[in-house]
């Protein structure tokens, strides 16, 4: 499936409900979808993002690396379950984790139920519909931080999000 998005020629058109005068041909970037089976609307392209590096991925001539579709809603994932809920002005009050309330919790128990129940509903809460299921969370303590791992099932396949939480208890 063929993807054809259409790019502003400036950062803040002013007529973008009007006419589609804000956009020329030159500014049409193309991309595929590979595993689109279903024939729904693509899951859009992003940056490559490394949670190890904490850094952009870089190409061998210095140009950001473009992750794929499913690899940038993989990437969601990840942020959602790492970004401390209601910290950032540019993320929706539901997007995150309550990290505060896990530092409040008095047992690991206490700590598995709260991450199992926010990490759900962090992921289910794409506003762009991507995710379908969320899997069973489950939880490896380590001396010094708690390990995640989640299956999570979007339109086109299934991913397996890990994070680390350290301090949690």
């Amino acid at each position: 499936m063929k993807v054809v998005m259409r790019m502003p020629d400036t950062l803040f058109p002013e007529n973008l409900l009007e006419e589609d005068t804000a956009y020329t041909d030159e500014n049409e970037i193309e991309y595929e979808e590979d595993n689109n089976p279903q024939g729904v609307e693509a899951y859009l392209p992003s940056m490559y993002f490394d949670y190890e590096s904490g850094d952009f991925v870089r190409q061998k001539d210095g140009r950001l690396k473009e992750a794929t579709g499913i690899e940038a809603w993989e990437q969601w994932c990840h942020k959602a379950i790492r970004t401390q809920s209601g910290a950032y002005e540019a993320y929706e009050d539901n997007f995150g984790v309550d990290f505060d309330r896990l530092l409040q919790a008095e047992s690991r128990a206490e700590v598995e139920n709260i991450l199992n129940r926010q990490i759900k509903e962090a992921l289910m809460n794409d506003s762009a519909e991507r995710t379908q299921f969320v899997g069973k969370v489950e939880f490896v303590w380590h001396a010094d931080r708690l390990e995640v791992t989640v299956p999570v099932t979007g339109i086109y396949g299934t991913a397996e999000i890990t994070a680390s939480y350290e301090e949690v208890m």
